[in-house]
């Protein structure tokens, strides 16, 4: 099996948790995340296993891939992603301090070659019917709407 997931899916955001990870993956090929995921995770618990001298499974069920098919979901998605790195913060600390997310990447630059932040950062170049000039803005400076639409992310996000 080939190994080599480069031009077959695209990581658009991520942070990781102490007990969890976010992914946002674009799929270029049919099929390619169930198979990036399958080989991401299978591999993870196979150096957590021998590094811990254990056996069995490590995660407590399958993970959760949700369709993208509108802006909105796929810029909340990522708005959403990382801002959970609140949850990690010290007094006095910000979203770009935190470095296991890719919200400082897109903030700051550079990064891992593996990471599209240019795919988001694209709806922030464009001047049509878009209320935000930057980024880092529609991050920080977002504030829920309503509880209807909150509901309706929570579903979409959780579901």
């Amino acid at each position: 099996m080939l190994n080599n997931f480069y031009k077959k899916i695209e990581v658009l955001s991520y942070i990781l948790k102490p007990n969890h990870l976010h992914l946002e993956i674009k799929q270029v090929e049919k099929n390619s995340m169930e198979i990036f995921m399958q080989s991401l995770i299978t591999k993870y618990v196979k150096y957590f296993n021998r590094k811990y001298q254990r056996v069995g499974p490590l995660f407590q069920g399958r993970y959760k891939a949700i369709l993208i098919d509108k802006k909105e979901y796929l810029l909340h998605l990522c708005r959403y992603i990382h801002l959970n790195a609140q949850e990690e913060l010290e007094k006095g600390q910000n979203l770009v301090d935190y470095p296991w997310s890719s919200y400082p990447v897109y903030i700051k630059g550079n990064g891992p070659k593996w990471l599209n932040k240019e795919y988001i950062l694209s709806y922030f170049k464009q001047t049509k019917g878009f209320s935000f000039s930057s980024y880092e803005g529609f991050i920080e400076g977002y504030k829920e709407k309503s509880e209807e639409e909150s509901d309706l992310y929570r579903r979409l996000l959780l579901d």
